[in-house]
C-alpha cells in the first residue's frame, strides 16, 4: 500500500506560492486503498496493514466503510481507478499517536488517484470538501499569494487563533508541476504539552512534532 509522505516542517519548505490551509488533526493515520472491482480492497495503519497492535486503530475500518457507497459513488464518478485513501482515526482525547478509550471518528485528509500521486488540493477541496461523501480535514484559509499574508497566518497558528483551527495546527498544499508541495506549522500550546509528555527525551519530540 502507497504510504503517506512525510510532511516537512515550514523551515524545509520554500513558502511562496499559494496555498490551501487544512487543520492538522491530532489522531493516527489510516490507510484504505479503493478499486472499481472490489471497492474498499485494504486497510493499513501508517506503517503496514490495520492489525490489533494498537487496540484502537481496528476501530476505524467500520467507522470508514459507513461513507463506502458515497466514496464510491465519487470514484466511479471521477472514472478513478484506483484510490489510496488517507483518514484521520481520533478522539477528543487523542494526542500524538495515543488515544483513550472513547468515541472515536474517521476524517478524510487526503487522496491518491491512478497512481499518480496526491491530488491537487483543489481538486480535493471541490470534489471533497464542498460535496462532502465523507467527513474531511477543514479548509482554513486560501493564501493567494505572498510571503507576509504565509508569516501571518502562520503567526495566527502559533498563538492557536485561526479561525477554525483545532488544536494541534495546519498543513499548507499546494501543487507544483504536477507535484503535491506542503509543510506542517504547529501551535505553541501543542507543542508546549508535547514536551511535557516527552519529559526530557529530544529524540523522541523531534520525532513526535
Amino acid at each position: 500500500m502507497k504510504s503517506y509522505p512525510t510532511i516537512p516542517h515550514a523551515r524545509d519548505v520554500s513558502r511562496s506560492g499559494s496555498w490551501y490551509v487544512f487543520d492538522k488533526l491530532d489522531g493516527s493515520l489510516i490507510r484504505v486503498e479503493w478499486i472499481p472491482k472490489s471497492g474498499f480492497s485494504k486497510f493499513g495503519r501508517k506503517n503496514g496493514l490495520l492489525d490489533d497492535s494498537n487496540p484502537f486503530l481496528p476501530e476505524s475500518k467500520d467507522l470508514i466503510l459507513a461513507y463506502q457507497k458515497l466514496l464510491d459513488e465519487k470514484f466511479r464518478e471521477l472514472k478513478w481507478k484506483h484510490v489510496m485513501m488517507f483518514f484521520e482515526f481520533l478522539g477528543e482525547h487523542s494526542f500524538a499517536g495515543t488515544h483513550q478509550k472513547e468515541p472515536h471518528e474517521v476524517v478524510l485528509v487526503d487522496i491518491a488517484a491512478d497512481k499518480k500521486g496526491l491530488i491537487d488540493p483543489k481538486i480535493f477541496v471541490t470534489e471533497f470538501v464542498q460535496s462532502g461523501p465523507a467527513p474531511t480535514a477543514k479548509l482554513l484559509r486560501r493564501l493567494i499569494g505572498g510571503d507576509s499574508e504565509v508569516f501571518d497566518t502562520m503567526c495566527a497558528i502559533e498563538d492557536g487563533m485561526l479561525e477554525g483551527m483545532t488544536f494541534e495546527g495546519a498543513v499548507f498544499k499546494r501543487q507544483e508541476r504536477n507535484k503535491r508541495v506542503m509543510f506542517k506549522h504547529k501551535s505553541w500550546a501543542w507543542l508546549d504539552k508535547l514536551k511535557k509528555k516527552c519529559d526530557g527525551d529530544e529524540k523522541l519530540f523531534e520525532q513526535l512534532r
